[in-house]
């Protein structure tokens, strides 16, 4: 395809960058587990990583491949090329770091995330004027679509617009964090998302008054190969994500010396009884916010926080009527059985065991 002979090396770097995080933690995963002991929350890692990674290096192929068939896009600006090449690995790369500080037990501020969202619109608002008219890259609607002058000028509107909030994500960095991620939330709504859409429709309104609408969207439109790639590698992600979403069971295994507590997306976390510190049982489920882990319409799995605890290890359906909250050397570790009877009994159990 023309695209690879004519951007070979930039692709070739791109893709590099955005599988070698995957080949990295496949090739010295378990090497540097046999080196160190790591932390507890680094067991959440595994299939997070295994997951994501596999959905970026998914994301990364449709985008290069899609791209490449569109026939619209065969004389597109080089630097906007090069930005679709490289903002897949560059969110690969800061993903993967994030994680693993995450589950090194490292506290990270989520209004990070803004400094990564206002340096992306800062980059996409210097480009987007640049964008020429394709079915790929940039704003696509109806109107832009259909008509040459209403791309341009929405694209000029949008780099100027992109810009002005990429900045303005920066400045709201250094506000408390709830208040940044409303106010994020807001200028990527209103501020961003909204007028992108309603911009090419009123400038469309404009043309019509002046007369100067024409419609010439005919080399503008998605190719068959084009949505075979799409559906092809978009079908399986939807279904992988609705089987994640449904499937799962968490196993608990009490001894006469240690606690052990596994799931289907997550390693497991063993106890020596003579650790433990103090056992809850509470009834109801326990509140948290993920730090990193699997959180599904069945299971609750990985390294959690809220304000009473800290941060926790966690293995809980979401269902629960009855949760069990350990407290031990290593740190808080939180868990459930199959129904709220199950779990009764099994801290029960446990509490005869530990105050022995």
């Amino acid at each position: 395809m023309k695209l690879f002979r004519e951007h070979k090396l930039p692709i070739i770097i791109a893709s590099v960058l955005t599988v070698l995080p995957l080949l990295i933690y496949t090739a010295l995963w378990n090497l540097v587990e046999g080196w160190i002991t790591l932390p507890s929350g680094v067991d959440t890692l595994r299939v997070s990583m295994i997951i994501i990674n596999s959905i970026l290096i998914l994301v990364f192929a449709t985008a290069i491949t899609v791209t490449a068939l569109d026939k619209s896009g065969a004389n597109q600006n080089k630097n906007v090329l090069n930005m679709v090449f490289f903002i897949p690995p560059a969110l690969s790369i800061y993903t993967n770091a994030l994680m693993i500080s995450l589950a090194l037990g490292h506290e990270i501020s989520i209004n990070s995330i803004l400094i990564i969202l206002g340096v992306t619109f800062l980059i996409l608002g210097n480009y987007m004027p640049k964008c020429k008219r394709n079915f790929t890259i940039g704003i696509k609607t109806p109107y832009t679509l259909a008509n040459e002058d209403n791309w341009y000028a929405t694209h000029r509107f949008a780099g100027k617009l992109y810009f002005g909030c990429g900045a303005a994500l920066l400045v709201i960095f250094f506000l408390p964090e709830t208040v940044a991620l409303i106010l994020g939330g807001v200028i990527l709504v209103f501020g961003i998302i909204i007028p992108s859409v309603l911009y090419p429709y009123l400038y469309y309104r404009r043309q019509l008054a002046r007369g100067e609408w024409t419609e010439n969207a005919s080399d503008y439109k998605m190719t068959p190969k084009s949505k075979a790639v799409i559906s092809a590698i978009t079908v399986p992600i939807v279904i992988f994500a609705l089987l994640i979403s449904f499937v799962g069971d968490i196993d608990v295994e009490l001894t006469e010396e240690t606690l052990r507590v596994s799931a289907t997306f997550q390693s497991a976390t063993e106890i020596d009884l003579d650790d433990i510190t103090s056992a809850e049982l509470c009834e109801g489920t326990v509140s948290g916010s993920r730090i990193i882990g699997v959180a599904s319409s069945r299971l609750l799995l990985g390294t959690f926080t809220n304000t009473e605890l800290g941060t926790y290890t966690r293995y809980t359906y979401t269902s629960a009527d009855a949760t069990i909250i350990v407290r031990h050397k290593g740190g808080i570790l939180v868990f459930t059985c199959r129904d709220a009877e199950s779990t009764r009994a099994l801290y029960s159990e446990l509490n005869s065991k530990i105050q022995k």
